[in-house]
């Protein structure tokens, strides 16, 4: 009986790990982005480019991504083609250099060059995020050794 349950255990662990292997990987490395209103087609499947801006009008160009992506009955752009969620940052994960600590990062999505939003949507810092930030200095050390 025992026997068994290893071999059935072992089956599954086999049948499984392929999967996990090919999935999309959602780590720090990528940002998941909110639905987002636009001015798509609505039920569709359009190519876009999501560009990571330094200003939220204006400014610089830190990064571009080409996705498809479906959009919704009010036009939302709601996820990546064939994915169930939207992140940016797919596929290879975002840069962390494009993210130094302390920098205002702003995201738009476009189309044949023209925004599909009505304004750049600011990007958060979260817990866990792509870029560390600075060291802080050392704490201090301690005479008290282990009993």
């Amino acid at each position: 009986m025992k026997n068994i349950a290893l071999s059935v255990l072992t089956l599954v662990f086999v049948i499984a790990c392929p999967k996990s292997v090919l999935a999309d990987d959602p780590t720090s490395s990528y940002l998941p982005v909110s639905p987002l209103r636009s001015f798509l087609p609505p039920s569709s499947v359009q190519s876009v480019i999501f560009e990571v801006w330094d200003q939220a009008a204006g400014g610089t160009t830190v990064s571009t991504e080409a996705h498809l992506v479906d959009t919704d009955e009010s036009s939302n752009i709601a996820n990546d083609d064939g994915f169930s969620d939207l992140l940016l940052g797919r596929p290879g994960g975002l840069d962390s250099a494009n993210f130094p600590p302390g920098s205002s990062r702003y995201l738009d999505v476009t189309q044949g060059g023209a925004s599909v939003l009505n304004a750049r949507r600011p990007i958060y810092a979260a817990a866990f995020s792509i870029s560390p930030g600075l060291q802080g200095p050392p704490g201090p050390t301690s005479s008290h050794r282990p009993r």
